[in-house]
């Protein structure tokens, strides 16, 4: 069960996000009002396009075959997971240039989804790298011994960077999913897990606590939403996503960073965060997941 007592601390900067999830390995942040309009613009769209197929309006079957595709071993489009949650997924590069086979269900939506997606990952991708690029400043400090074994191991960077010398130029394609948990019963929706990616934002329902969180400080679950549905600032745009989101540290975030085993210790919340959607729900909830990816190469490379 979460924790009736929580540790979270609503942000309204970047800088108190990072300090928050050096800590804990999550931070809850209150985004600008741009980007708030933007998740929303998008929440709306996705609902629409979600709901009329879970309310069977459109044939799932149907729905699954035309707008599902698996290139490069990445799934896109359509399609659902379990049987409690319904996902449309599209990759993103260069913070907003997307796969031109990207299966976008416009005889849905009219061409909303596919819209307000291209608004939005522009806005939550840059947000990532300022975020990424903070906490590298945060987590410089390193004992002498590892100092002296990176100066070791330059040249060898070197080599391996040569041709993705810029921290951007060593971005996989990004996945925007929309997530749809329809589920109200005792059966799982979502299960403990963490995500592949360096950094994952996840927008906060209005309405429906269902995101909990592992912290890496008390050891405890907590729920953001039963937080931010109390603090949203624009109560009169009556949707189900509130201004705040819920940034977690990803499987490649170590790595990525380059910190060492001092400075890991004194931030635990690099670590990737345990996170799962609960079991039972008030309502159906509607989530997006913006991940910042790096390549297999770049990870390999800074793993060694």
């Amino acid at each position: 069960m979460p924790s009736t007592r929580s540790c979270i601390t609503l942000c309204e900067s970047i800088d108190e996000a990072c300090t928050q999830l050096l800590q804990h390995s999550f931070a809850v942040l209150r985004v600008e009002p741009e980007s708030s309009d933007s998740l929303n613009a998008a929440w709306m769209a996705s609902r629409n396009f979600l709901s009329s197929i879970h309310e069977s309006h459109h044939d799932e079957s149907c729905m699954t075959y035309r707008y599902r595709m698996i290139k490069d071993h990445a799934l896109l489009g359509f399609n659902r997971p379990s049987p409690h949650k319904l996902l449309f997924r599209a990759f993103f590069s260069q913070g907003g240039e997307q796969d031109a086979l990207q299966p976008w269900p416009s005889d849905i939506d009219s061409g909303a989804l596919e819209t307000s997606s291209r608004t939005l990952v522009p806005r939550l991708h840059n947000l990532l790298l300022t975020f990424h690029k903070m906490l590298k400043e945060e987590t410089r400090v390193e004992d002498s011994h590892e100092v002296e074994e990176r100066l070791h191991d330059a040249n060898k960077r070197k080599r391996s960077y040569s041709k993705t010398n810029s921290f951007e130029e060593n971005l996989a394609p990004c996945p925007l999913d929309y997530f749809l948990y329809h589920n109200r019963n005792e059966a799982e929706n979502c299960s403990e897990h963490v995500d592949r990616g360096m950094l994952i934002c996840i927008s906060l329902s209005r309405h429906v606590a269902g995101l909990e969180v592992l912290s890496k400080v008390d050891g405890c679950w907590h729920c953001p939403e039963i937080i931010t549905t109390r603090e949203s600032l624009y109560e009169e745009n009556d949707t189900g996503c509130s201004d705040f989101i819920c940034i977690l540290s990803g499987d490649q975030l170590v790595n990525s960073v380059g910190v060492g085993a001092e400075s890991l210790k004194q931030n635990p919340g690099l670590r990737a965060c345990v996170h799962r959607v609960r079991r039972r729900l008030s309502m159906a909830r509607l989530s997006i997941s913006y991940e910042l990816r790096a390549t297999e190469e770049a990870q390999s490379s800074k793993s060694r």
